[in-house]
């Protein structure tokens, strides 16, 4: 019987209260430059990202729209800027 190595990778992401995935602007960035480098549609892209297309779409669309600067809570914040020192 031959064995295949198998490697676990675990990304965790920080959550709000809401059980929302909370991501640094710098992170957004680095998602959006990856979409437009992928080739692939944005549904493609988001669901292959595990991120929810509106989400993505909002991020595409900037700050002008209301999409890239969601509003957190306190402690959504605190663990976001916890998790980022950590990395």
């Amino acid at each position: 019987m031959e064995t295949t190595p198998t490697e676990i990778i675990t990304q965790e992401r920080v959550r709000d209260g809401r059980g929302h995935h909370l991501y640094s602007t710098g992170r957004r960035d680095e998602i959006i430059a990856a979409y437009q480098a992928s080739g692939l549609t944005q549904v493609a892209f988001a669901r292959r990202e595990g991120i929810k297309y509106s989400t993505f779409t909002a991020w595409l669309a900037g700050p002008s729209a209301g999409g890239a600067r969601h509003v957190c809570s306190a402690r959504g914040a605190a663990a976001l800027r916890r998790s980022e020192r950590a990395r």
